[in-house]
This record gives C-alpha cells, sequence and structure tokens, in this order.
C-alpha cells in the first residue's frame, strides 16, 4: 500500500470510534501511520490504543449543527445566531480551516472519513486533488442505501412485509423532502441541501463524484469507496450493495483498551463464577444520558424478573443517574450494578446478552456467540434495524423496551437461555464469517480498491 500516513475523520461518538480500531492496526501492520483528527476530550482514549491524535474541533457543514453550535455558546437568540451562521457559512469556513491546517501539517496520503459526516470530503477536495491524497469513506452502521427488498436501517420491518416496506421508504422519502421546505422557509432560503450542492461547485468536484440520490440518511458520492465495518452476512438477502460498498466483516479490536473499569469487577466475576447458575449481561452503551428515564423504567421491569429468577444472575452496567436512582434500592443477591465493565472481557463469560442493539454490540456477542435480548431505545438511529436483522436470522430476540411485561421478558430470557437453536446458529455465523474476512482478505481488498482510485 503507497499510503504511509493515513487521517481518520469520524463523528464525535465513541460508538464511531471504536470500531475503526481493527482497519486502523492493520494498516499500521503495513507501516502506515494512523492519525486520527479528534475533539479535546477523545484524544486520551484514541492514545491508549496506539495512535497519534491532533485536535479537530467545530462541527461538519451542512449536517444542521449550528443548534448544537450555539447552544454550546450558550447563545441568547438561537434563531437568529443560526440564521447569521447560515448565511455567513461560519461552520463551513470554520471547519475547512481547522481541516486544512491539520492536512497541510500532516502531508497525509490517505484520509477516511465517517459517512456520517461526510460532506468533509467536499470541502478536502481540492487538497486531496493538490497532493495526490487517496480517500474513502467509513460505514460503522449496516448499509443506509435504499434498497427494493429490505426496509430502512431505522425501522423494525422484516423483508417479508412487502407494502410495508415500500411505504417506509415512501415516507422516508417525504419527511425528507417537508425537512427541506421547512428548513428553506426558516432559514430564508438558506437551507442544509442548498448549502452542500453549492459548496460541491465552490470546490471543483466533478460530475464523476455527484451528490447520489438513492441514500436518504446522509450525502453520498458517485465513485467512492465506502468500508462497512460489518459482515454482509448480518444484511436482509440479497444485500443490493452499491459497487463502491465493500464489507470488511466484524473488524473487531479484541485488545482494545478499555478504562475507568468498576473497582467491583473482579469481585463480582468470583461470585458470579462460585454460583454456578447463568449470568445475564445487561448494558445500554453510550445511549443512559439521553434515554434515561426509559432505562430505569426498563430495568425496574428487569430487576423485577431477577427477584423472581434467583437462578438467575444479573450483571448490570448503569450510568451516575442510573447508579443514583437505584442506590437506596434492596436489590437481591443475584443482581450486580456496576458503572463500567471490560465487556469484550465478559462476553466470554455470560450466556446472554440483553443490550439495545448498537451495532458493536451486536458485532461482539456474535464473536463471542452469546444470544442477545435487544431492546431499542429510539427509532431515529438503527438500533430497531440491527434488533431486526437479529431476530430474522435466528441469533437472538427482540423486544419492546416500553411495551414488554415483566413475564414477557422472563420468557424471551428463558427461551434464549434453553434453546439450542440460538447458539447452533451463532456457531455457523462466526464459522462463515471468520473464513471470509480473513486480515489478508480485507487488506488485499482495501488496498485494490485504493491503488486505482484518482480523484
Amino acid at each position: 500500500m503507497k499510503a504511509r500516513l493515513a487521517l481518520v475523520i469520524m463523528n464525535t461518538l465513541e460508538s464511531h470510534y471504536n470500531p475503526t480500531f481493527r482497519l486502523a492496526k492493520l494498516l499500521q501492520k503495513q507501516g502506515v501511520k494512523v492519525t486520527y483528527a479528534v475533539p479535546e476530550r477523545y484524544k486520551a482514549h484514541i492514545e491508549a490504543q496506539g495512535f497519534d491524535s491532533v485536535e479537530l474541533g467545530g462541527f461538519p457543514f451542512g449536517l444542521g449543527f449550528e443548534k448544537e453550535n450555539r447552544e454550546f455558546e450558550k447563545s441568547t437568540d438561537l434563531y437568529l445566531d443560526m440564521l447569521i451562521d447560515k448565511i455567513s457559512n461560519r461552520i463551513y469556513e470554520d471547519r475547512k480551516a481547522k481541516l486544512t491546517k491539520i492536512v497541510e501539517e500532516l502531508q497525509s496520503s490517505l484520509i477516511l472519513i465517517d459517512r456520517w459526516i461526510s460532506t468533509d470530503f467536499i470541502l478536502l477536495y481540492p487538497l486531496m486533488q493538490k497532493y495526490s491524497i487517496k480517500v474513502a469513506f467509513i460505514q460503522p452502521m449496516l448499509s443506509t442505501y435504499r434498497k427494493q427488498f429490505s426496509p430502512p436501517l431505522f425501522t423494525p420491518l422484516l423483508p417479508d412485509d412487502k407494502k410495508a416496506i415500500q411505504k417506509a421508504w415512501k415516507d422516508f422519502a417525504w419527511q425528507g423532502k417537508i425537512t427541506k421546505i421547512k428548513q428553506a422557509i426558516k432559514y430564508l432560503g438558506h437551507h442544509d441541501s442548498r448549502k452542500v450542492r453549492q459548496k460541491f461547485k465552490e470546490n471543483g468536484l466533478p460530475p464523476k463524484h455527484q451528490i447520489q440520490q438513492d441514500n436518504l440518511y446522509h450525502y453520498t458520492f458517485a465513485g467512492i469507496p465506502e468500508f462497512i465495518l460489518a459482515p454482509e452476512e448480518l444484511e436482509f438477502q440479497p444485500s443490493e450493495k452499491r459497487a463502491n460498498q465493500h464489507y470488511l466483516g466484524s473488524m473487531l479490536c479484541l485488545d482494545r483498551k478499555q478504562t475507568d473499569i468498576d473497582e467491583r469487577y473482579e469481585t463480582v466475576l468470583q461470585d458470579v463464577a462460585r454460583a454456578q447458575k447463568p449470568i445475564i449481561y445487561c448494558a445500554f452503551g453510550t445511549m443512559h444520558e439521553k434515554y434515561i428515564a426509559q432505562i430505569i423504567g426498563f430495568l425496574q421491569k428487569l430487576f423485577a424478573v431477577f427477584q423472581q429468577n434467583l437462578n438467575w444472575q444479573l450483571i448490570c452496567t448503569a450510568n451516575k443517574g442510573v447508579m443514583a436512582f437505584f442506590q437506596h434500592e434492596n436489590l437481591p443477591n443475584n443482581i450486580y450494578l456496576l458503572s463500567k465493565v471490560p465487556q469484550l472481557d465478559l462476553l466470554q463469560k455470560v450466556d446472554l446478552f440483553i443490550h439495545h442493539g448498537g451495532l458493536s454490540s451486536v458485532k461482539e456477542a456474535l464473536h463471542f456467540q452469546v444470544p442477545t435480548l435487544v431492546y431499542p431505545i429510539t427509532p431515529t438511529y438503527d438500533t430497531e434495524g440491527n434488533a431486526a436483522r437479529i431476530f430474522y436470522h435466528r441469533l437472538g430476540l427482540r423486544g419492546e423496551i416500553d411495551g414488554d411485561s415483566p413475564q414477557m421478558i422472563a420468557k424471551k430470557i428463558n427461551e434464549l437461555l434453553t434453546n439450542p437453536l440460538y447458539k447452533q446458529n451463532l456457531r455457523t455465523f462466526k464459522e462463515k464469517t471468520d473464513a471470509k474476512y480473513t486480515e489478508e482478505r480485507v487488506l488485499k481488498l482495501v488496498e485494490e480498491q485504493l491503488k486505482s482510485k484518482k480523484l
């Protein structure tokens, strides 16, 4: 591979950074120096994994971040300040100045951009042309392109409901059009889509990289490789992948460094091992902050299940808000509430994993062949679609976080603990994907896609 220095620009979420570490380490093994552009708060996490980092503040343009930016600055007139920012292209100019400085200083020969902040490609295009920099998009979720036979990723639909699938895509398209119209009216014509297309022309992007119309989630550009950090086998079949899409498998970084582990973790492990009873692990990842009330409501039902089933053991992680709510509760001895655990270590020891459906948790459970019970929290993320795919492939079950009663939860837990079908399916899935997504194949695929691509 010709690239000797790779710059990685991801959406500022731990759930987007972590899935990239395996690919970054494979590049390192080929002599490529990998540097992440991240906000200050993520530098320690990135550097703990063995990568360099440079600070990148601000927001990508054209994706509606004006509100978040002004709220951070404690605006006293939010609408007026947002309108001024849109008219003046403030976020665009700030982002371009910061990324230009980073690229000029690093002289990177490869840039990997998170699909969810794809507009960075537009403002970086002149620099890529100037310095002959290769580029590819990284997709930390399953495919988001419009499909004929599969429902949108952010829905709970299964592929056998053709009418519902067609309606879901139509509704999704109409929602996008309505959002554009509302933005155009509210901000005097300065809506995001117009800005993106305007900057596409200003930065000299050619028609061969035209903005495509078959992805309703984010901006996509023709002719640019997209590496999906997941196995194609997890998709509904046929996967209907585009020519520029390349599945790299789960790409788990099994030696990922995790910090701030609850000091009681090792003691809890010893306790549950001595009990020799089924161990269930429950975690909701980075979803705690926004949905704390919903998570507390679910955990109250889940804890009631374990109070009635003392032969099951529960290890559950929770943030400070959830911990504070339950601190005065008299929980039974088979429930352990911890702040943070090393998930990759714990999954090797449990019999069942209950989670919200984040793709990282899905892939880690698949790797360790742990049946999952998925409770998506919100329909505005991919968790609904991930849960549907787990259910469809019989790798686990799903539930309704608000609707399932303790009795329903208990029934699903018992099914996953006692029916050998799920373990058999997990074993078959792992054998197939391990054989297909070898390190050699992934490196060859990435190299082939990058060596011949000219902007």
